[in-house]
């Protein structure tokens, strides 16, 4: 008898759930109607420059969670192979820095070589020892005063 009654307790249940599933079924497409019709009324009462600064950054999320999911993705084989790079290398890729300024590669070339803009000069490698002796300039013999001077002798 008890098994009876959680039977019919469980018929009933189910038979009211699926007359609530059916009326939410029937009611969520008009729903989504509702929802599209206030959103395009709401998209129309702006400016068109407003609704392409809308659409363009709905495709820079878009863009920017694409690349981070590429970066999750590849970012440890990338990280493995610029490591066999500076091993063979010897030298930190893109590690290249303007020896008077400092400023990291900007990729400006001159010449086909890495070359900073501001000071104009190549980039090096910092890990690179290179001493920068200041250059030491000379006239030309035609600009070149003729001046004796007499010394101690």
């Amino acid at each position: 008898m008890l098994q009876e009654d959680t039977l019919l307790s469980l018929q009933a249940e189910l038979k009211h759930n699926s007359i609530l599933e059916a009326a939410l079924l029937a009611e969520a497409p008009r729903q989504l109607d509702r929802f599209q019709k206030s959103e395009l009324k709401r998209s129309k009462g702006k400016a068109k420059w407003q609704r392409e600064i809308e659409e363009i950054d709905g495709k820079v999320a878009d863009a920017k969670a694409q690349a981070e999911k590429l970066r999750r993705q590849y970012e440890p084989e990338l990280m493995r192979i610029t490591a066999n790079l500076e091993r063979k290398l010897g030298v930190p890729v893109g590690g290249l820095r303007c020896p008077r300024c400092g400023e990291p590669d900007r990729h400006n070339t001159m010449n086909g070589k890495p070359w900073c803009l501001k000071c104009n000069v190549a980039l090096e490698s910092p890990f690179l020892v290179k001493k920068h002796l200041p250059s030491v300039k000379v006239l030309p013999k035609s600009k070149r005063l003729n001046v004796t001077f007499r010394g101690l002798e």
